[in-house]
């Protein structure tokens, strides 16, 4: 089947021009559904540096959740790629992953939000993977009122700085790393580039690093889940969280004592999965496609 698709585009609040892909489930390739007729319309969040069109996972999921009925779109955030440039009224913006403010994912997917509202869908869906998966559980805990209906987070890494310093190979790395960003900072040059180790190697700015792996618990989904009141299903790779990286270790359990058995929050840990689950695609999609059929 066949499914329309276009590029759009969405304005935040503070002027930055954001890009998507909009594509329309189970109808063909000259039909669009009248707006009262639209089903759940699904946010698509990608991870660090990444974009709306370079994951395979996030291209298998649309296919799947298109075939289901559902419409998708797989949006940018200003976290796009790297480093990134936009255009605003007041001059070209830096922004990218090297530079991001984690907050400011709220502008960015509110952004989204209010451009499938105006396409007319009574029902909205947000889906993020890895650092996305941590955004769209930070807008979810910090909406009102609420305007996402239902969640599904896959394998969001916990950005504590207690449980990053805690890794029995990298915490060396990451004590380093802070130190270096804390310093610059204090020195006054926030928007210099380290090249860090952990919890990811990338090029980022020392107040960025500062902002998405220096805090307590400013970014611990763990400590919002008890906030989130809407279905939502938690998906990880079981070479994750059994796995030695503190970032993933037991996040299932941790997160499961954390909502108390709550009814709304579903929970998947998906055999012989990575964090880009490599060989495990289909029994993602699977698991997703049964909680839909239950809980939405």
């Amino acid at each position: 089947m066949q499914h329309l698709g276009r590029l759009v585009e969405t304005q935040t609040q503070d002027g930055l021009s954001l890009h998507g892909f909009w594509q329309l489930g189970s109808v063909s390739a000259t039909t669009e559904p009248p707006s009262d007729a639209r089903p759940v319309g699904w946010i698509m969040v990608h991870g660090v540096a990444g974009n709306f069109y370079n994951s395979s996972m996030f291209a298998s999921l649309t296919e799947s959740l298109l075939e289901f009925g559902h419409d998708t779109c797989r949006i940018n955030t200003r976290g796009r790629d790297p480093i990134a440039y936009f255009a605003t009224p007041g001059g070209n913006s830096r922004v990218g992953a090297a530079y991001e403010m984690i907050s400011d994912c709220r502008s960015d997917i509110a952004s989204w939000v209010d451009l499938l509202k105006k396409q007319g869908y009574r029902r909205l869906g947000l889906m993020g993977h890895s650092l996305g998966a941590v955004k769209a559980a930070l807008y979810v805990c910090s909406t009102a009122p609420m305007d996402i209906d239902c969640m599904v987070c896959i394998s969001p890494p916990r950005l504590v700085g207690k449980v990053l310093a805690s890794d029995a190979k990298y915490s060396s790395n990451y004590a380093e790393d802070l130190l270096q960003a804390q310093e610059l900072v204090e020195y006054g040059k926030p928007e210099s580039l380290l090249s860090i180790r952990y919890p990811q190697p990338m090029l980022i700015s020392a107040a960025t690093f500062l902002d998405k792996y220096g805090h307590e618990d400013r970014h611990d989904y763990v400590q919002m889940a008890s906030q989130i009141r809407i279905p939502c299903l938690w998906c990880f790779g079981d070479q994750e969280v059994r796995g030695k990286r503190a970032s993933f270790r037991d996040c299932d359990r941790t997160l499961m004592a954390s909502v108390g058995g709550a009814s709304n929050h579903s929970l998947a840990v998906i055999s012989n999965a990575d964090h880009a689950y490599t060989l495990a695609r289909a029994e993602l999609i699977s698991v997703i496609r049964q909680w839909i059929s239950e809980k939405i």
